[in-house]
């Protein structure tokens, strides 16, 4: 029953690397977290990062501005 049983040995060694398994994801996910957490508060303070995403994502540029693309 120790090794096979039910709460054995294999269930342990199952459970121990299910647990391993989760505490992983969810390091990713707290660093994941921590990078939205940090655009969010950009985003809330200051103007620049609101224009640094709408150029980035959106392609937009300020009306004064001209743009310029270059290629390989």
């Amino acid at each position: 029953r120790l090794w096979f049983g039910h709460n054995g040995v294999q269930d342990y060694t199952r459970l121990k690397e299910a647990v391993f398994s989760h505490q992983q994801t969810n390091e990713k996910l707290i660093k994941r977290n921590k990078v939205l957490t940090a655009d969010i508060e950009d985003l809330k303070l200051r103007q620049e990062g609101i224009e640094e995403r709408a150029r980035k994502e959106l392609g937009m540029i300020n009306p004064d501005e001209t743009y310029i693309r270059v290629l390989p």
